[in-house]
């Protein structure tokens, strides 16, 4: 626990921490009113007969678009952080912000596209409003996280690849960390960023940050054997034990 919280007093962590809140007050302060920036509140109204139009109108997926991208920006940015602190660390003075801010941009557009099933997904589910659902999706989200593929996205997830440390090259191997990172990230997370749109709308938000909270103690996991076994999170909570550091990783 010493350790981890020393990472998260480590740059970049308080900055991607400052970006995760700042998503987190943008849903939280947007009326439902005039959803621009929150997904729960452009989902408040919808029903199942609604559906089928609004998956239609390109005006409301654009709306929902930016409320995913305030989604993406409150429960993403710390699920990159040993990317991000890798990506600095290999550049030069004058580059590590660049390198941080293309690594980043790359992380974000894999979860831009990933949108674009998940937003009408989320739209179904709280749509659909059936209160199984919620067991249901978390059953989904803890058996995906248990199972051989979860844990092979999970290993990914830990992945450090090369980064020059300046120029043209720098800015490549910058960016392509971060569709990587997030390809991987997509992958072993999509349950869980689905999971809040079961609920009552009211709680899609404290829903979102305690997913957001079990993602990032999931991350800090250790790479493991792909194989049927509770998630790190569960095992964690079960038995209270284990000591891990945002500062490991698998490189390649």
């Amino acid at each position: 626990m010493d350790a981890l919280l020393r990472d998260l007093r480590t740059a970049p962590a308080p900055a991607l921490m400052a970006v995760s809140g700042a998503g987190f007050i943008s849903l939280a302060i947007s009326p439902p009113a005039t959803p621009g920036l929150s997904l729960c509140g452009s989902l408040s109204s919808v029903t199942l007969a609604d559906l089928s139009p609004l998956v239609l109108d390109g005006h409301t997926l654009g709306i929902l678009g930016v409320a995913w991208l305030a989604m993406v920006l409150a429960m993403m940015p710390l699920l990159a952080l040993r990317q991000v602190r890798h990506a600095m660390r290999s550049s030069v003075a004058r580059r590590r912000l660049p390198a941080a801010g293309l690594l980043l941009a790359g992380y974000a557009l894999v979860w831009m596209a990933a949108g674009l099933v998940m937003v009408p997904l989320a739209a179904l589910l709280h749509a659909a409003a059936h209160p199984a659902l919620i067991l249901a999706c978390i059953a989904v989200a803890v058996l995906w996280s248990s199972s051989p593929a979860g844990t092979r996205a999970h290993n990914a997830c830990h992945r450090l690849y090369p980064v020059a440390a300046s120029g043209p090259t720098a800015n490549r191997d910058s960016l392509q960390h971060g569709l990587r990172t997030g390809v991987a990230c997509a992958t072993a997370c999509w349950p869980w960023m689905l999971a809040p749109f079961a609920f009552p709308a009211a709680w899609h938000l404290p829903a979102m940050a305690v997913a957001a909270v079990l993602l990032f103690v999931e991350r800090t996991g250790p790479s493991l054997r792909p194989a049927w076994r509770l998630p790190y999170v569960l095992r964690r909570l079960l038995h209270g034990k284990p000591r891990t550091s945002l500062g490991r990783a698998t490189r390649h």
